[in-house]
């Protein structure tokens, strides 16, 4: 649990969370997260730094084919990650192979020869560029795989299934947003407003908690002529109103 600055990205806060219950030897074996905190990097650099398998939709391919849902997305080419050739669906070999940095993020930029695209008959279903060739970027290999198999698993009942237990824990944020304002800190100072959430969580607790009790039942005393009749006697309310609140009816 962390309060930031609001210009803070869920993203930014996901290692930082971990290492809380890893400073205590209280590591999840599962995360499960929305789609506002994952890359494809961060599965991987999760599992291998803390062992911890994040559940969560992986970010959809955005190039123009995948979003069209016509022609060769980058799923369509097979890539040779030993021997560094892409091999695209019309089965014509890439041109050269570069590692990148992009943003900061490591990558393999991979170009076929205009040579090899120009006369391709399908080539309007694989690449819409002026220099009329095809040019892929993909990460590097363990990205890569965790990437695909994490779209492939997505797609699947079984992880839509188990992702959605993420429903209770919206559930649960929304509780306390409109229960006790979990989005406004009372706090002037972000060192302060730490305890906002701690706070939240315990008058969350409190509401349910009255939520969950029942009032006390009203007893009737035989000597008071004027209680109303409708009023329970102590006999029922012993045998009644004092039942377990939690036991189900």
């Amino acid at each position: 649990m962390a309060t930031t600055d609001a210009a803070v990205t869920d993203a930014a806060m996901t290692e930082p969370v971990h290492q809380q219950p890893a400073r205590r030897g209280l590591l999840p074996a599962e995360h499960y997260l929305d789609s506002g905190y994952p890359s494809t990097d961060m599965i991987v650099d999760s599992w291998r730094t803390f062992g911890i398998a994040l559940v969560t939709p992986v970010l959809a391919d955005t190039s123009a084919q995948a979003r069209a849902g016509a022609g060769f997305d980058r799923s369509a080419f097979t890539i040779d990650f030993d021997r560094h050739p892409a091999i695209c669906p019309h089965g014509q070999t890439s041109s050269s192979w570069t590692p990148a940095s992009q943003r900061g993020i490591d990558t393999i930029v991979i170009k076929f020869a205009a040579a090899t695209c120009v006369p391709c008959p399908v080539r309007g279903q694989c690449t819409t560029s002026k220099k009329r060739r095809r040019q892929l970027t993909v990460h590097p290999r363990d990205v890569y795989q965790a990437q695909h198999g994490a779209r492939a698993a997505q797609t699947t009942t079984d992880w839509q299934a188990d992702y959605a237990l993420r429903a209770g824990v919206e559930g649960s944020i929304r509780h306390g947003v409109a229960v006790t304002g979990l989005h406004h800190t009372r706090y002037p100072d972000l060192a302060s407003g730490n305890r906002n959430p701690a706070n939240s969580e315990t008058d969350t607790d409190g509401w349910t908690a009255r939520r969950r009790i029942p009032p006390p039942c009203p007893i009737k005393d035989p000597a008071d002529a004027t209680a109303p009749a409708g009023f329970p006697t102590a006999d029922a309310v012993m045998r009644g109103c004092l039942r377990d609140p939690f036991a189900s009816s």
